[in-house]
């Protein structure tokens, strides 16, 4: 029996002389066809696996190059986004911190208009209370006012008038009021300046 061209099972003597030996160079020679075959299809297979491989990872690359932009937009989106609500809220923080400048600066105008209007007014109704016709004691007691006012306050002297009197001299208007009977009436009128103060009061 013959089996891949040789007798297998067979005694040697049955075995034709012609094919008991095969050329040891033959043998070696098929040997290295079927060896070269053999690494030829694994360079083949191996070749296939490398392409499949690389397809794989080729694809893999692009999806994690894919991924990696994506990520890379959403942190840009994001530092913008911060960057701008920090903008509005630094625009923001400016404009309620003019508002509330303005608001402020107004109030203490207001404030400041109501205190100096106060203290006008302080200052007016101690010598107002004079204003028309007065008998001499009373004009004496608005002199002697003045003449106080006129020693303490330096900002807002008054100036009297009295017939060819024009004066502010504390001393000039104690003589002034000397000059004065009790009994006899006199009209007193003030003068005001840009401020609102009385600076001059006349007497007729």
């Amino acid at each position: 029996m013959k089996k891949n061209g040789q007798y297998v099972g067979v005694d040697e003597k049955f075995i034709p002389e012609d094919e008991k030996y095969v050329e040891k160079t033959v043998a070696d020679d098929l040997k290295d066809d079927l060896k070269e075959g053999y690494n030829n299809l694994k360079k083949t297979e191996n070749k296939e696996k490398t392409k499949k491989l690389f397809k794989i990872g080729k694809n893999i690359g692009i999806g994690y190059l894919a991924l990696y932009g994506i990520i890379f937009l959403l942190v840009i989106g994001i530092i913008i986004f911060i960057f701008t609500t920090v903008i509005k809220t630094m625009n923001s923080y400016d404009e309620i911190k003019d508002e509330t400048g303005n608001i402020i600066n107004n109030i203490y105008d207001n404030a400041q208009g109501d205190y100096n209007k106060h203290k006008i007014e302080l200052f007016n109704n101690n010598f107002e209370l004079y204003n028309g016709t007065n008998n001499g004691i009373r004009v004496k007691n608005l002199l002697e006012d003045i003449v106080t006012n006129n020693k303490k306050n330096n900002n807002h002297i008054i100036n009297v008038i009295y017939g060819n009197n024009n004066t502010s001299n504390t001393d000039e208007i104690t003589s002034i009021k000397k000059s004065l009977d009790d009994l006899t009436d006199y009209e007193v009128d003030f003068d005001y300046n840009d401020e609102g103060y009385i600076y001059k009061v006349t007497i007729s």
